[in-house]
């Protein structure tokens, strides 16, 4: 397995990310600590130098893990369960210009707030199906490129649904895409999950992205999660990917940064 850490653009109303502003400063800080990846936190491709970032990546000897796209929801409103027609479309929209722009690094492409709330009834039938229509028609964008896309599993207090594995295990069958897969969060897991090694048995070889986070949020080594549980249940459902750091930049970028590459690869 190996290990990637989130970073973001200037724009950020998220808290998670461990640096935010410039990416070539902040991805060479993270090759130098022993980062094999970088999942960018983007708003908008269209605001990210492409040429500049692969040269970055190229000369620091680091690969793009992900692009998670939470930003498009939290700064512009686009979900797949918006009312309002356009704006779903403008939400599928981004994703598939996200998609286009991760492809360039052979990167995947995580959907977890974009997929949106849903309504009460007699509205969320109808906005379960929106989704399934626009996932789908991502997964299918991605597939002409040969890429994955990920689904997350949110908490409720930041979703109203798909909030456990094995509902997004649910949810990904009833997708019928095979290069979509369940990204796991062990900060969501666990106010969620019952048990952290039964519920990564039940999800198996869907998994295709993992965030690894401890309980407060903080990196790997601040909370009380037991991530010998998480990597075991990991390594016998044959996770290859990412171990990407998810987490509060606290008590300060630097020492998250360091505390949370050292204690991951003591536990790998």
């Amino acid at each position: 397995m190996k290990v990637a850490a989130v970073i973001s653009t200037k724009e950020a109303k998220f808290g998670p990310v461990i640096y935010r502003g410039d990416l070539e400063e902040n991805i060479k800080k993270l090759a130098k600590l022993g980062y094999d990846g970088v999942e960018i936190a983007s708003r908008d491709p269209g605001q990210i130098d492409k040429n500049k970032l692969r040269e970055v990546l190229k000369e620091s000897g680091i690969s793009l893990s992900s692009i998670a796209t939470g930003q498009a929801a939290l700064m512009d409103s686009l979900t797949f369960t918006n009312q309002d027609e356009k704006v779903r479309e403008a939400a599928v929209k981004r994703i598939m210009e996200q998609i286009d722009f991760a492809a360039e690094f052979s990167a995947p492409v995580i959907i977890g707030l974009v997929k949106g709330n849903l309504p009460e009834e007699p509205e969320k039938n109808k906005a379960i199906e929106w989704v399934i229509d626009a996932s789908r028609r991502c997964a299918d964008f991605a597939k002409e490129k040969g890429m994955d896309i990920f689904i997350e599993a949110i908490n409720r207090y930041e979703a109203n649904w798909l909030n456990t594995i094995l509902e997004g295990k649910g949810f990904l069958e009833k997708l019928n895409r095979d290069n979509i897969l369940l990204h796991i969060d062990t900060y969501h897991m666990n106010i969620e999950e019952v048990s952290f090694g039964d519920s990564i048995l039940e999800a198996g070889s869907l998994i295709g992205y993992v965030h690894l986070v401890d309980s407060n949020r903080w990196a790997p080594g601040y909370g009380h999660i037991d991530f010998k549980e998480v990597l075991s249940a990991l390594k016998r459902v044959g996770y290859q990917g990412y171990l990407s750091l998810e987490v509060l930049p606290l008590p300060d970028p630097d020492t998250a940064a360091k505390k949370g590459i050292e204690t991951t690869r003591k536990l790998l």
